[in-house]
């Protein structure tokens, strides 16, 4: 009877009630306040929080053991006693501990002794293990720049290489702690981990004599100046010269890499445009011919930024890191220097207004 009225109740005020969005509500909580009035309300709270408490696993042992019984075993002629109870409880309780352990968080493990795992492919500069595992490429050296900042030393971390493919599944399955591989901020990745502000922004970049006499950076001053622009056949940024309205007339297609930098060392581009390493590279193996323009100069869709990712509930360690990395960003010299060992330069850091927000809400 109570629990017919209870419902009776429940149903009554559920018909009156709405929330902020017009969905219907109901419930004991509710209705002590509707049906008793706005002073019983501290009842309805103490009702809630009960409620909540009551969800815990602690509070659901009897339950759970109750459902064990009735569902398992006395339909298989097993005897219950207060034996077979009391094995249901040991069980189920040192089944909830597995559980709080496995959530642990990062920043408890690390407090605990545990080494940090660092997650990369084999990807040459940005991340790669050395002959003795050690890790090496400019994404790493950045990583371990910002953990020195938070007080923990590279003998304080160990590597663990995974295919590409493998890297957010690896992090997510805790086989690594952190993602260092040099991966692009996009919308799909940020569904499945965290990542760190970014720590540098890549994308195409212009190749151009030495001292840019023609003022080149961008798509738009090849068309103001008429430049020949040489690129790789079915590289992206034939389809992005075209995007932005070079015309055809202007841009010469050769095969590859290679194809580029003797197109221009014979004079017959007047600038190059490929993959910001690839242009670094070329720049390097001219003797001073050529110069790399700044890749956040190019157009804003053509760019990507690289961070750091963590698993979703290493929300503490995350932002841990992202205030330590902030402090290196703002004094970047140090960072500089290790990282320049492998290409990275002042060109790559991120502006402000491409923000991890940013990439995961448009890349």
């Amino acid at each position: 009877r109570d629990a017919q009225e209870s419902r009776g109740l429940g149903d009554v005020y559920k018909r009156q009630g709405k929330d902020s969005e017009g969905e219907l509500q109901g419930g004991p909580m509710y209705f002590i306040t509707e049906g008793l009035g706005k002073k019983w309300k501290p009842l309805a709270i103490f009702f809630s929080a009960c409620a909540m408490i009551g969800a815990l696993p602690v509070f659901n042992v009897n339950q759970l053991t109750q459902a064990v019984n009735d569902i398992l075993l006395k339909p298989n002629g097993v005897e219950v006693t207060n034996y077979t109870n009391l094995g249901i409880g040991v069980f189920l309780v040192i089944l909830f501990s597995i559980t709080a352990v496995s959530a642990e968080t990062l920043t408890s493990k690390l407090k605990g002794g545990d080494k940090l795992r660092l997650g990369f492919g084999t990807a040459v500069p940005w991340a790669y293990a050395g002959d003795n595992g050690q890790a090496l490429g400019f994404v790493n050296m950045i990583a371990l720049t910002v953990l020195e900042e938070m007080g923990i030393t590279e003998d304080q971390t160990e590597t663990k290489v995974f295919e590409w493919s493998g890297l957010i599944p690896g992090l997510n399955a805790n086989r690594s702690d952190m993602v260092t591989g040099g991966m692009y901020i996009l919308k799909s990745r940020c569904a499945n981990m965290n990542f760190s502000d970014p720590i540098g922004v890549f994308g195409d970049a212009m190749m151009v004599p030495k001292g840019n006499p023609q003022g080149i950076n961008n798509y738009a001053d090849v068309i103001r100046t008429g430049a020949k622009l040489v690129t790789g056949a079915g590289f992206n940024t034939v389809e992005a010269a075209k995007k932005y309205g070079v015309p055809e007339s202007q841009m010469m297609l050769v095969e590859g890499e290679v194809g580029i930098l003797a197109a221009m060392k014979a004079g017959r581009a007047d600038v190059a445009v490929q993959t910001f390493f690839g242009a670094k590279e070329h720049e390097a193996k001219s003797n001073g011919m050529f110069e790399v323009t700044d890749p956040k100069l190019m157009p804003k869709e053509t760019l990507n930024v690289v961070g750091i990712g963590f698993r979703k509930s290493d929300v503490e360690f995350r932002d841990n890191f992202n205030a330590a990395l902030a402090k290196v960003m703002a004094n970047p010299a140090k960072m500089l220097e290790r990282a320049g060992e492998y290409g990275y330069d002042k060109a790559q850091l991120p502006p402000p207004s491409m923000s991890t927000e940013w990439a995961c809400s448009t890349k």
